[in-house]
């Protein structure tokens, strides 16, 4: 959030800070839903934005390094100029996936808060490809309350695609 000046305010920074203090680039290879994304994202001509890219990017070069048009989008001090795109969501995907983000989310309100940022991103039809890993969860939540959730907010469908560290298809429709 920011002020009237454009600067950001407290809430803001404290936001950034508790959602960038976890770092997945020591992970990033280990990282599964890019992978999952390129199965499920059969066509390579459509728009796919990593929301939530990590400092690295690593998903967005995975996709990218496949003929993926990928798009990374990060937050705060994870934000790398020339990695990361500041005008990521003032577009409109076919795909948006967040590996590790709904987990780092301080609270339900957050979590809830990002979905609906998410929502405004996907086209008509489009899919959102999310994990919940069970380490490190920061708001409280558990699986079941997410996938309960997403189900109350894409009401094209929800699909469990892996179950041992909680990942999930949903489609978007009005």
């Amino acid at each position: 959030m920011k002020d009237e000046h454009g600067r950001a305010t407290t809430e803001n920074m404290l936001y950034e800070y508790l959602v960038n203090k976890t770092d997945s680039k020591a992970f990033s290879p280990n990282q599964t839903l890019p992978k999952v994304v390129e199965i499920l994202a059969v066509e390579k001509d459509i728009t796919i934005l990593d929301f939530g890219a990590g400092k690295d990017a690593y998903g967005t070069i995975y996709l990218r390094d496949r003929g993926f048009d990928c798009t990374a989008y990060e937050i705060g001090i994870s934000f790398v100029p020339g990695i990361h795109d500041d005008k990521a969501l003032t577009r409109k995907y076919d795909v948006v996936f967040a590996s590790n983000v709904l987990n780092v989310q301080p609270t339900e309100k957050c979590v809830i808060e990002v979905l609906l940022k998410i929502q405004s991103l996907l086209l008509e039809g489009g899919m959102f490809v999310c994990n919940f890993p069970t380490k490190p969860r920061h708001n409280g939540m558990t699986t079941g309350m997410i996938e309960s959730v997403l189900r109350l907010g894409f009401r094209g469908g929800v699909s469990r695609v892996i179950n041992s560290s909680p990942a999930w298809r949903c489609r978007y429709e009005k």
